[in-house]
């Protein structure tokens, strides 16, 4: 009995100090898990109220550093340029392709009636009473030719075939005064063109010598 006594004694105090081992094991090891996790960082308390407490301007403009600024491309009316718009406020406008204004005043006219505006070339009807005016000087018409080169004087004054094409039918027909006239304002007109059109004034350098022998022929009478 006293060996029963001895053992279950032993029993008990072999369970209790298992009990009291895993139990001290479980605490060791929630507090290396609490450990091993990371910490969250709080917010602080004084940046909030700096943030807060910081003034509407210097918000507003944090805000518009934020916000990408806007851009528009638009065009009002028929020959209106081409509008770009920058930014919310003021607007910047810029002028890009600019249409050619067809009613324009010619820059220039070649011998044959090819008009230059704006940088481009232009056949109208110029060129074709040019080969009129060509078909009757080589046809010797010349009443017929002073009467077509008169008529595209007063409609085309800014181009100098007519005067020529004038000056020598006068020449022709006998009307010395008037040749002379007509022949030295052709030459007058055609002079920039022929010596500054880059090569577009070839057409008046033959007609240019035939003015100013004409010129001397008639001046000698």
């Amino acid at each position: 009995m006293k060996y029963l006594i001895s053992f279950v004694s032993c029993g008990l105090v072999g369970t209790l100090w298992l009990a009291s081992y895993v139990w001290v094991e479980g605490n060791h090891r929630e507090q290396a898990q609490q450990q091993d996790k990371p910490t969250e960082s709080k917010p602080d308390k004084k940046d909030e109220g700096k943030k807060k407490d910081a003034p509407a301007s210097l918000q507003k403009k944090d805000e518009k550093h934020k916000t990408p600024p806007q851009v528009s491309q638009e065009s009002r009316g028929d020959k209106s340029p081409n509008v770009a718009t920058f930014g919310d406020n003021s607007p910047a406008t810029v002028t890009i392709n600019p249409d050619v204004d067809p009613n324009a005043p010619p820059r220039f006219y070649e011998f044959n009636g090819i008009k230059h505006v704006g940088g481009s070339a232009n056949i109208d009807r110029e060129t074709g009473q040019w080969s009129l005016m060509q078909r009757l000087e080589q046809a010797a018409e010349w009443p017929r030719l002073k009467v077509v080169a008169e008529r595209e004087r007063q409609l085309t004054p800014n181009w100098p075939t007519p005067y020529f094409y004038l000056g020598e039918a006068n020449a022709r027909l006998g009307n010395t005064k008037d040749a002379l006239l007509q022949l030295k304002d052709f030459l007058k007109r055609s002079s920039a063109i022929a010596e500054d059109a880059a090569g577009f004034g070839e057409g008046y350098i033959e007609p240019r010598k035939i003015a100013s022998d004409l010129i001397d022929k008639l001046s000698k009478n």
